[in-house]
């Protein structure tokens, strides 16, 4: 049996969709947040570290609660759970950032959201794979869904450093952007 027939599997395939766009989204902030602190907000460097640190600290802090809470309740739901969170605090942060209402402690709180959701997320994804796919079936699932997340983290990443250079040369004076 070919892994990829795995894909035909409705349930494989949603929890594949679905690593697959959620590791896309995560891969772009890491690259395009600390250019929002430094050009949008006009922060310092020790501003980006303070927001880095704020998500670090709070999925830290959560970590060990996303495990018990996995273990005791419902996968499926804490993994949407944390992702329907991830998702909410970093629209709410794009948009603020977009329309120009974002401010340091509002973009240190939502990333400390995020490293929350993350916290919740990631210890019910561990054992949730078992849930869905047959045990001889799983190596191959383990398989197609490191893919998924190696390449949207990839691509995630790409994408978010090619979002932050187009933000930052329209958020440029004319006269920078005509010099080079």
């Amino acid at each position: 049996m070919s892994r990829l027939a795995l894909l035909r599997d409705p349930s494989f395939a949603r929890v594949f969709a679905a690593r697959l766009i959620s590791a896309f989204g995560t891969a772009m902030t890491p690259v395009a947040l600390p250019f929002a602190v430094l050009e949008d907000l006009r922060g310092t460097p020790g501003d980006v570290g303070l927001v880095v640190a704020a998500g670090s600290a709070a999925q830290i802090a959560v970590q060990i609660f996303g495990g018990a809470f996995a273990d005791r309740g419902s996968r499926k739901r804490q993994m949407l759970g944390g992702d329907a969170l991830a998702a909410s605090a970093q629209g709410l942060l794009a948009a603020l950032l977009l329309t120009g209402h974002a401010s340091l402690p509002v973009v240190v709180a939502l990333h400390a959201v995020v490293g929350v959701a993350f916290a919740l997320h990631w210890p019910a994804s561990v054992g949730f794979v078992p849930l869905v796919v047959e045990r001889e079936k799983l190596q191959s699932a383990n398989a197609l869904l490191g893919l998924a997340n190696s390449t949207a983290l990839g691509l995630g990443a790409a994408t978010g450093g090619l979002l932050a250079a187009r933000h930052s040369q329209s958020t440029r004076p004319h006269s920078a952007r005509a010099c080079c």
